[in-house]
């Protein structure tokens, strides 16, 4: 007889503390946010244009400034290990016109068994 009583009061318990869970979450984002461009040639053109056209409008929505630093060395390589190099928490973004290589320069530099 007991057994019948304690597994309806564990359910309620766990649907209580899964419910829970979301009001226990940071506001996302509760801090700037950086948006890395990584350039083949000097700063111009559609690479640079579209970020700068909607970094306003993106801060006036979320509410926190967007970050946009350019960086142009080594046809976009250094970029993209300065991109994977953060802290994975959502606040570092990449914008690039050839992410083709990434993929294969990514498993070469990345050991997915002991982390960064």
């Amino acid at each position: 007889m007991k057994k019948c009583r304690v597994i309806p009061f564990l359910l309620i318990v766990v649907f209580l503390i899964s419910s829970a869970g979301p009001g226990w979450a940071d506001k996302y984002p509760s801090k700037p946010i950086r948006y890395i461009i990584t350039l083949m040639r000097p700063a111009a053109g559609s690479t640079m244009f579209w970020p700068r056209a909607f970094q306003k409008p993106f801060e006036k929505e979320l509410g926190v400034r967007i970050l946009i630093e350019n960086i142009s060395a080594g046809t976009t390589k250094v970029a993209t290990l300065e991109a994977m190099k953060a802290k994975p928490d959502g606040y570092t973004l990449i914008h690039m016109s050839d992410p083709a290589w990434v993929a294969y320069y990514y498993s070469k530099t990345y050991d997915t068994k002991v982390g960064r």
